[in-house]
């Protein structure tokens, strides 16, 4: 049930700019029939809500300008920001008790404590997550209707590939690996409760 967010991310300048494929990268390959019929599911899935979810460590890391682009593409999408101490206290109310919290309060780095968060929100409440130095390009309620979107973030050769995963790739599309900057997902979808559940996983391995 998932879609391209926009198109590729592109860098520049220090900054992500969503909507635009990065320069050498060759286009997705073109829709088949799964995808259609993953668009026919979405159409029939409950919307993503209008909410945009971000987070940093205070809200002095927030790039103000960034901030107000979000908010002005974005009229009548809830903008929700949480600094560190809010995550937390969301986490230890929302997951009390579960795997996930333990792998949150588990995490041996800041970076995965964050990866976590951003799943863990969504995966619950639905929404979109935005990391903040995301240029909002354009709006999103055109994605809103849709059961879940990603990005697909770079490209990856073969031999990439097979470094990266430790095996070969199984179609055109499977080159381009998913980011986690900015996505989108309505509440429990099963994807961000899959990838969620990876995530736990593989932090409380590492911890």
């Amino acid at each position: 049930l998932g879609v391209a967010l926009a198109a590729a991310a592109e860098l520049v300048g220090g900054r992500i700019y969503v909507g635009r494929r990065a320069p050498g990268r060759p286009a997705p390959a073109a829709p088949g029939a799964a995808d259609r019929t993953e668009r026919t599911l979405a159409a029939t899935a409950p919307r993503i809500p209008r909410r945009v979810f971000q987070t940093a460590r205070s809200a002095a890391d927030v790039d103000a300008d960034l901030a107000r682009r979000l908010e002005a593409t974005n009229p009548g999408f809830e903008r929700v920001f949480f600094d560190d101490a809010a995550a937390r206290e969301y986490m230890a109310r929302a997951y009390a008790g579960t795997r996930i919290l333990d792998a949150y309060e588990a995490a041996p780095r800041v970076v995965m404590r964050a990866d976590l968060f951003r799943l863990a929100v969504v995966a619950r409440e639905g929404g979109f997550y935005f990391d903040v130095d995301v240029y909002a390009k354009r709006s999103l309620e055109p994605l809103v209707a849709h059961a879940a979107v990603l990005p697909m973030e770079w490209w990856l050769s073969d031999d990439a590939f097979v470094e990266r995963h430790h095996r070969s790739v199984l179609d055109a599309r499977e080159h381009w690996q998913v980011g986690n900057y900015a996505f989108g997902a309505r509440p429990d979808h099963p994807l961000l409760i899959d990838a969620l559940d990876e995530a736990v996983n593989r932090t409380l391995a590492a911890a």
